[in-house]
């Protein structure tokens, strides 16, 4: 491990000498503002501080090439290549999974910047380049890459691959610094100045729908939201029974529609929310729908009943109790 200062020049050096396993040295490192972390390939992190002195290690459920300390979760974003990224935590349990990630060797997570959690790959590890710095959203949920937000290797060696990442606030204060190791001739760090995204969270949707029906019958509802920066949206749409649908991100102000069936007479409250690819999230609506009898209920005999109040007067009064 080397230490530099700010002209490149060395300043320290020391041995991982406690490395097990694995391959070779260290790769990519994260940092929680007091220790170093880091693996060597193994499916162990290990915790180090600034002088090489060992803290502690915990078993990964994983091989961990890349890593990025996450301060929301206090978790560990690692992954091997192109294996699944795992936020595990300080135990080595899972907490969230990201699926099928482009080959990797770094990562960086912050959420200053982008308005949002955000997980920054350097992408790109095959031999002969290029490589690049990609950006995920909705971390927790799946995961979303809204894919190459930087080609690196067009900065510098075109054949050059991705090496470590990080992110830091101490090279310029008051600004980001995404910053990382390119593999080429000479291995070469770089850094990226990162500016904070304005954003504005999408507008109340609309909902658009029948006011009443009938248990046990779908019914279609449509919602609406115009985002201010145009950026895609989704809705997370609570029915009122328990229910909670999430859709698929589509652009600004077009209708998205759902079917929806309750299975019990009631009213409910349907509570709806634009949420934008920036993380942010519209207020809410509300609408209240009432399905006032269950579908399977015989309509024309209740009818001729009130159309003959004289007879079965026992069985009118329960329906009247019953509100039928």
């Amino acid at each position: 491990m080397s230490k530099l200062d700010r002209n490149g020049s060395l300043v320290n050096q020391w041995t991982p000498t406690w490395l097990t396993g694995g391959s070779g040295g260290l790769r990519d490192l994260a940092y929680d503002g007091e220790y170093f972390y880091g693996s060597n390939t193994d499916t162990k992190i290990y915790c180090f501080d600034v002088d090489g002195n060992l803290i502690t290690s915990w078993s990964a459920p994983a091989a961990v090439r890349s890593i990025a300390y996450d301060e929301d979760n206090d978790a560990f974003w690692i992954n091997n290549w192109e294996e699944d990224l795992q936020l595990v935590d300080r135990s080595g349990s899972m907490l969230y999974t990201i699926s099928s990630p482009p080959s990797l060797y770094g990562s960086a997570w912050e959420k200053e910047y982008s308005g949002t959690p955000a997980l920054w790959l350097f992408t790109g590890t095959s031999t002969g380049g290029p490589c690049q710095v990609e950006k995920y959203f909705d971390l927790y949920t799946g995961g979303n890459n809204l894919g190459k937000q930087h080609q690196v290797s067009d900065d510098f060696e075109p054949t050059g691959i991705a090496g470590g990442l990080f992110i830091t606030n101490e090279w310029s204060p008051g600004n980001g610094t995404l910053g990382g190791i390119i593999q080429m001739t000479p291995t070469t760090l770089f850094g990226y100045e990162l500016i904070k995204e304005e954003n504005t969270p999408p507008d109340a949707p609309t909902i658009t729908g029948p006011d009443n029906g009938d248990a046990g019958t779908a019914y279609l509802f449509t919602f609406n939201a115009v985002d201010p920066d145009n950026n895609d949206v989704r809705y997370i749409v609570d029915w009122g029974d328990g229910e909670i649908d999430t859709t698929d991100y589509s652009q600004s102000g077009v209708d998205i529609s759902l079917l929806k069936t309750w299975t019990k007479a009631g009213t409910y409250t349907i509570t709806a929310k634009a949420q934008d690819t920036k993380g942010e999230i519209s207020p809410e609506t509300t609408k209240t729908v009432t399905m006032p009898r269950d579908k399977a209920i015989n309509r024309p005999f209740l009818n001729w009943l009130h159309c003959h109040p004289n007879l079965f007067p026992l069985l009118q009064k329960i329906l009247m109790r019953l509100g039928l």
